[in-house]
């Protein structure tokens, strides 16, 4: 992992960044609905990797379009679930089927609603109301490539 923060620094992704990230994992994934060019919706388990109030990269199984809408449903320290809208902004290969893939929000989130305790640089966090998601999910894997996935 680290070999991927120093290659993420140096890429020419790092140019995209309005926000200073903080690491933002959840061992268990979270869900995103992407809605692919030629109109397809597809929902995929992520593995996030770091969160800003702009934006999220995550970890995936294959590679995902630029520019392609998306919905993170992420659930918050207190256990509920916000639905977060954003774009795909880039996807880089890492190994294997691994990529890793970056997004935009299209509203800044309250940082404070997802962790717990905030470096001091985010302590004029905004607030925002969360989305509640009034389903339940379940999430059973008998592919081969998202246990890969996983396992990574």
């Amino acid at each position: 992992m680290a070999h991927m923060e120093d290659s993420a620094k140096e890429g020419r992704f790092a140019d995209l960044r309005s926000d200073e990230r903080i690491p933002f994992e959840l061992p268990s994934g979270a869900v995103m609905k992407l809605y692919q060019p030629g109109g397809t919706v597809v929902t995929h388990l992520i593995h996030p990797r770091n969160l800003s109030r702009m934006g999220m990269s995550f970890l995936h199984g294959s590679y995902v379009h630029t520019n392609s809408r998306c919905e993170l449903y992420l659930r918050t320290f207190k256990n509920q679930t916000a639905v977060i809208e954003g774009i795909i902004m880039w996807c880089r290969h890492v190994h294997g089927r691994v990529h890793e893939v970056g997004t935009n929000f299209t509203n800044p989130i309250a940082m404070s609603a997802f962790v717990k305790s905030l470096p001091e640089s985010h302590a004029t966090d905004l607030r925002q109301a969360l989305s509640p998601l009034n389903q339940r999910l379940l999430y059973v894997e008998d592919c081969g490539d998202d246990r890969e996935l996983l396992a990574f």
